[in-house]
């Protein structure tokens, strides 16, 4: 009887591993034909700046047909077809930038996973595409999760590559640390991301005020703008105007939206 149980169980992880890989060989299939087809839309969500209320530049967000766009760039990531997304969205945003928003000053902000600068093959590719189209006065490039790379030397070439081109640099979901001051010594950035409630409760807690003051020190001394992401109520605007960071992101200025038409509210 145990062999005969043993020998079932068996059978059955067997079973269960086979549709396993054939779900992941079906998914990356799709995937691989989403990007193929450009079966994705790009939306865009303002990046407002926090003085006058005006947006400063738009985010581009991706949407898909079929399931979810944050359970895609996550299995990209996780199966080496990041780079491949991303050259798609770069190429899918700097051709609307050319054709439908050539005749404005709007400038997007473009993401870019740190799973595609740790491809050694990303960069030449990403860099083929920015010199098709002059448009480092309308797009900036914004990395996902930066300081998650282990090579730093893969960062800092990536942004010195960019640097040279003209085109401004964003750093998305960054953590305000002790070590993030010396981390933005050694990269020429124009912004970096953070939670506005991470910077509330950084604000609030004594022990982290002078982590605080050196970091918007540093970004003051280069010309680094701090985004606070995910604002969605006005107590939340005012306390940012209060402590003087320059942009804000989130619903409170509305969703991601098929065309660039923010307006800012009257207040």
């Amino acid at each position: 009887f145990q062999e005969n149980k043993d020998g079932e169980i068996e059978t059955t992880l067997i079973q269960n591993m086979k549709k396993l890989v054939t779900s992941n060989t079906d998914k990356l299939s799709e995937f691989k034909a989403i990007i193929e087809r450009v079966d994705f839309n790009i939306n865009f969500q303002p990046v407002v700046k926090t003085t006058n209320g005006e947006a400063d530049h738009y985010e581009v967000l991706c949407r898909v047909n079929s399931g979810n766009i944050g359970d895609w760039v996550m299995f990209g990531e996780d199966n080496g077809m990041a780079p491949d997304f991303d050259l798609a969205v770069l190429e899918r945003t700097m051709n609307y930038v050319h054709f439908k928003a050539g005749t404005t000053r709007t400038r997007f902000a473009v993401n870019i996973s740190s799973k595609s600068i740790e491809d050694p093959k990303f960069s030449e590719k990403f860099h083929d595409q920015l010199a098709r189209r002059d448009l480092n006065t309308r797009v900036l490039i914004e990395i996902n999760n930066p300081r998650s790379i282990e090579n730093f030397s893969s960062l800092s070439n990536f942004v010195t590559s960019l640097n040279e081109l003209d085109y401004p640099v964003s750093l998305d979901n960054i953590q305000f640390d002790d070590e993030l001051s010396e981390f933005l010594k050694t990269l020429d950035v124009s912004y970096i991301k953070t939670s506005s409630k991470r910077l509330k409760r950084l604000y609030d807690a004594a022990e982290s005020q002078k982590t605080i003051e050196d970091i918007l020190a540093t970004c003051q001394k280069q010309n680094i703008k701090i985004v606070a992401q995910f604002v969605e109520e006005e107590e939340q605007l005012e306390f940012l105007k209060q402590v003087k960071i320059p942009c804000a992101q989130g619903y409170l200025f509305g969703h991601a939206e098929p065309a660039p038409k923010f307006i800012p509210p009257t207040r």
